[in-house]
C-alpha cells in the first residue's frame, strides 16, 4: 500500500502519532477532499454569515443582515438556501464564492469554529464578532474582533469593518 507522511500541521489531528509515521492516502483524502474541491479564488458580492442558528441569534443575524446589505453585498446563511447534496460541500462551496466571512463566536459553537477554518484555508476575509460578556475561543483570541454588547453598538462598527475590508 502506498503511504505518504503527515504533514506537521495535521500532527495533533492524530494523538497516536509518533514521528516517522505514515498515512494512507484514503485517511488523508478524508480530512482534506472535502475543503480541495473548492479552492479555486472566486470574489463575489455575498458574504457568509456562521452564526449559530438558533432564535436567541436571530436579532443579531438580522442585525448583520441590514449591515451588509446597507454595504451593497448579499448576507448568505446556509439554513436558508436551497440545496441538493451534502451540507459540508454546500458549506464550502458557500465559503468559497463568498467575499467576506462574518463569524460569531459569541457561544463557541464548533460548526462556526470549522467554518473559520475553512476560510482561513481559503484565504477569505474574516470579521469575527462577540459578545462582550462571552471570551472568544483561546485559538481565535489573535484575530481582531469586533465586541459589542448591544446591538447598536454593533452595526457602525460591522459597517466600517466592511467598508475597510471591500476598499483595499
Amino acid at each position: 500500500m502506498n503511504t505518504t507522511p503527515i504533514p506537521r500541521r495535521l500532527w495533533p489531528a492524530y494523538p497516536n502519532f509518533k514521528k516517522g509515521n505514515r498515512i494512507s492516502p484514503s485517511i488523508k483524502a478524508r480530512h482534506l477532499c472535502t475543503f480541495r474541491k473548492f479552492t479555486q479564488r472566486v470574489e463575489s458580492n455575498t458574504v457568509f454569515l456562521s452564526i449559530d442558528f438558533s432564535d436567541a441569534c436571530k436579532d443579531i443575524s438580522d442585525c448583520i443582515d441590514r449591515c451588509v446589505r446597507e454595504c451593497g453585498l448579499q448576507c448568505v446563511r446556509v439554513d436558508q438556501l436551497e440545496y441538493c447534496g451534502s451540507i459540508p460541500d454546500q458549506i464550502a462551496k458557500q465559503i468559497n464564492g463568498c467575499r467576506v466571512m462574518i463569524a460569531d463566536v459569541t457561544r463557541s459553537n464548533p460548526n462556526v469554529l470549522f467554518e473559520i477554518g475553512l476560510a482561513c484555508q481559503a484565504a477569505k476575509d474574516i470579521i469575527v464578532i462577540c459578545h462582550s460578556e462571552a471570551e472568544p475561543p483561546f485559538s481565535l483570541r489573535h484575530i481582531n474582533t469586533i465586541r459589542y454588547c448591544y446591538l447598536y453598538e454593533l452595526e457602525p462598527q460591522l459597517r466600517k469593518r466592511l467598508k475597510a475590508i471591500l476598499t483595499k
